[in-house]
């Protein structure tokens, strides 16, 4: 382009008046605003007084913006008061939800080689099913009703610290730091308790439907652990052992076969037609150790698949946290 048409452009764009009607302001008086703009950065201009103090321009005071700013608005918003925190929180029945979710897969797995192993006792031929009427029930309420009541405690912990926080005037790091702190707790020995008891109560489940299913176990035995010891088990289930009853009665008030307690290691044995019982003398203290081991690796997993979920709620909750 010639230097005509560059100078005419510049100027076309650049005139203080065509600026000035861009921004929706009138023209300067006596033709002062036909001239074309400087950049500031080139000339040192001193300020008048009242100067410097950008304005929200014309759109800003057309929607009625206060000027100059309110210095109260520029203020940090005040931390969440108790009651805007604890209805941040997911629902305690949503976050159940998704716990008992995420560990239905570590019940169906327990569930399954127990299964297996009631079927090559009783010497039959047994698929696991997890549609099984007596299997899905089991998973349905008394596995989930367990989880809910640990996942009750959990937040209701969580609700403790909260408060607590709040009334020594804690932000929201130190909010959420006591909230890790209940999780911590909760994914730590809680963890291994809750793992042992669940892990033995869906094995034992699974087997005590097995053994009726087989049509061929009229009778269950209590079997205590091998290396049954009442300093590390309570004492509460010896009087149990080598107890027998009938399939489908219970060997006491409400119990049809273990745990009788926390991390009760105690399991059920088919008896036979005719009092024959599966496991005596050493091949009992075989048996009973083998199946000892196997629940040993079945508790890691399901403790593995606990604190895996409980991170997760851990994380729903820090979020709605730190959103409130």
């Amino acid at each position: 382009q010639s230097r005509e048409a560059l100078d005419a452009g510049f100027t076309r764009i650049a005139v203080v008046d065509e600026a000035r009607a861009r921004l929706g302001m009138p023209p300067l008086p006596d033709g002062a605003g036909q001239v074309r703009q400087v950049p500031v950065t080139i000339l040192e201009i001193p300020l008048g007084e009242g100067e410097g103090q950008v304005g929200p321009g014309p759109a800003a005071t057309a929607r009625g913006a206060d000027w100059p700013p309110d210095e109260t608005k520029q203020r940090r918003r005040k931390p969440p008061t108790l009651a805007e925190l604890l209805r941040a929180l997911p629902p305690e029945g949503e976050l159940a939800i998704m716990l008992v979710r995420r560990l239905l897969g570590a019940y169906e797995a327990v569930m399954e080689g127990r299964w297996a192993q009631a079927a090559l006792e009783a010497g039959v031929e047994a698929a696991f099913d997890v549609a099984h009427p007596e299997v899905a029930r089991f998973l349905r309420e008394e596995a989930g009703s367990r989880i809910r009541g640990i996942d009750a405690t959990t937040l209701d912990a969580v609700r403790r610290e909260l408060s607590e926080g709040v009334g020594a005037g804690e932000g929201i790091p130190d909010l959420a730091r006591r909230v890790s702190s209940v999780f911590e707790d909760a994914k730590g020995p809680r963890a291994a308790v809750i793992a042992r008891t669940e892990t033995l109560h869906a094995s034992n489940r699974a087997a005590f439907i097995a053994y009726g299913e087989s049509g061929v176990v009229p009778k269950l035995e209590w079997l205590l652990a091998p290396d049954y010891t009442p300093e590390v088990d309570g004492g509460e289930c010896e009087p149990f052992d080598g107890r027998i009853v009938e399939y489908g009665q219970e060997f006491a008030p409400g119990v049809a076969f273990p745990p009788l307690h926390p991390q009760c290691r105690c399991t059920i044995a088919p008896v036979f037609e005719g009092g024959r019982r599966l496991f005596e003398g050493e091949r009992r203290k075989a048996h009973g150790t083998a199946l000892g081991r196997a629940h040993a690796r079945m508790e890691r997993m399901f403790g593995n698949a606990l604190r895996r979920a409980l991170q997760e709620e851990q994380n729903a909750v820090l979020r709605a946290l730190r959103s409130a």
